[in-house]
């Protein structure tokens, strides 16, 4: 009896990727609705920093509004990116570790089964690498409102 060192090390992959599968299940049931408020949070404090820099006239709140607007911009950023690289680089651990066994029906079978990891913000959407695009597209267009409103 022998045993297939390749498939063995599929098996071992597969069983692996289906406990961290759970393990994001439980995280995202459990801090899904921290991360959209701490996102929320950071969005009204970009805008509001942002209105005050620009619509102050002293200096220092300039200065400060400044800073404040840019570093919980750069939080945000930077939260948002590592969340969508936990995506795009599960999605590459699946094709490189189930590519050998696509050929056989129940590997493809498996393959289609098996979905990439994702960090869900409010049970509404998860992070992917459009979603920076899009929360800085939303500031921007709180901050403008803001600015025009008298």
């Amino acid at each position: 009896m022998t045993i297939d060192s390749s498939n063995l090390s599929y098996k071992h992959f597969l069983t692996v990727y289906r406990k961290l599968k759970i393990l994001e299940i439980h995280m995202n049931s459990m801090f899904s609705s921290l991360a959209l408020l701490v996102q929320i949070y950071f969005i009204q404090e970009i805008v509001f920093c942002c209105f005050t820099a620009i619509r102050s006239s002293e200096a220092s709140f300039v200065v400060l509004g400044t800073v404040l607007g840019l570093n919980a911009a750069q939080i945000i950023v930077t939260v948002i990116r590592l969340s969508a690289g936990i995506y795009g680089k599960s999605a590459q651990l699946l094709y490189s570790g189930t590519k050998s066994h696509q050929r056989s029906p129940i590997g493809r079978r498996i393959q289609r089964s098996l979905r990439p990891l994702y960090t869900w913000f409010g049970g509404m959407y998860y992070a992917d690498s459009g979603l920076t695009f899009t929360i800085l597209d939303i500031t921007l267009g709180q901050t403008i409102d803001l600015l025009l409103a008298k």
